[in-house]
C-alpha cells in the first residue's frame, strides 16, 4: 500500500474518530470519556518535541489565555500530518489543516476552556514531532479588553475578530463613541456598563452613512466596555471618545 493511500486513511480515521464520538455519545456516554481520558494532557504556554504516533494521536490542552494556539509540524524527517482540532467535549471543530514539516496552523483560545488535537501522520507507522504555543492576545473578549482613555483610538479587524476595549470614566457627564468622519468601512458598535450582560448602547447607522455614533451618560469610577464588532468589516480603522 503506497503512502497516498495510508495518507487519505489517516485522515478518513481521524474524521471517522470525531463523526462516531459525536454520534454514539448519546447512546454511550461513556465511550467519549473513555477516549477523552487517554488523551495526552498538556498545560502551560508552550510545548516543544511532541510526539505524535497512531497509537498516540490524541492531546488535550488546557487553555491558559483568551488567544492564539499555534501548532507547528516540526519534524525533521519531512514527515507531514493532519491536524484537527476539537472544542466542546470534542464535538466541534475548530480547525483542521495538512502540515508539511515546518508549516503551521493557529485557532483561537479562550482561558480556561481545553481543547483536543488530533494528529493523522502521514504513514500509521510514522512518529510525527510537533509543537504547541499559546499566546494571549489583548482585547478579543471580555476578560482582555484594552484600557483606554479619552482620545483618538485604533481598531483592527484583520484576524475577523471582535475586538473589546473598556473605558473608566473620571468624570460624571456624557461620552460619545464615534467612528464617524474617520473611515468608510461599516462599522458596528455596543456599550456595555460594568459587564456583558448590561448593554445600554449600540450604533450601525448614523447619520446616514456606514458609521456608528453612541452617546451615552456615565458615572465617574464607572467602567463601560466597548466592542467593535467584525460583522461588516475585516479591516482597520480610527474611532473616538470625547466628553461631551
Amino acid at each position: 500500500m503506497n503512502w497516498e493511500v495510508r495518507f487519505i486513511q489517516s485522515i478518513f480515521l481521524c474524521v471517522l474518530l470525531s463523526f462516531s464520538i459525536c454520534v454514539l455519545d448519546a447512546k454511550a456516554e461513556g465511550l467519549s470519556k473513555r477516549i477523552i481520558k487517554s488523551a495526552v494532557k498538556l498545560s502551560g504556554n508552550e510545548h516543544v518535541n511532541l510526539s505524535a504516533t497512531a497509537v498516540n494521536s490524541l492531546f488535550v490542552l488546557n487553555c491558559v489565555s483568551d488567544g492564539v494556539v499555534t501548532l507547528t509540524n516540526t519534524d525533521k524527517d519531512m514527515k507531514r500530518g493532519v491536524v484537527t482540532v476539537f472544542s466542546k467535549e470534542m464535538k466541534e471543530i475548530l480547525v483542521q489543516a495538512t502540515l508539511n514539516s515546518n508549516e503551521s496552523t493557529s485557532f483561537y483560545s479562550v482561558n480556561n476552556c481545553r481543547c483536543f488535537i488530533c494528529w493523522a501522520p502521514k504513514d500509521r507507522r510514522d512518529t510525527l514531532t510537533w509543537s504547541v504555543k499559546q499566546d494571549s492576545v489583548e482585547g478579543l473578549s471580555e476578560r482582555s479588553a484594552i484600557q483606554i482613555e479619552a482620545g483618538m483610538q485604533e481598531v483592527s479587524h484583520l484576524d475577523n475578530m471582535d475586538k473589546w476595549f473598556v473605558f473608566t470614566a473620571a468624570k460624571n457627564g456624557q461620552v460619545k463613541i464615534s467612528t464617524v468622519g474617520l473611515t468608510g468601512e461599516n462599522t458596528t458598535l455596543f456599550i456595555y456598563k460594568d459587564s456583558a450582560e448590561q448593554m445600554i448602547s449600540s450604533s450601525n447607522y448614523t447619520a446616514n452613512s456606514l458609521q456608528s455614533e453612541v452617546i451615552v451618560s456615565v458615572e465617574a469610577g464607572c467602567s463601560y466596555l466597548i466592542k467593535w464588532s467584525s460583522a461588516f468589516t475585516n479591516k482597520s480603522y480610527n474611532w473616538n471618545l470625547t466628553y461631551l
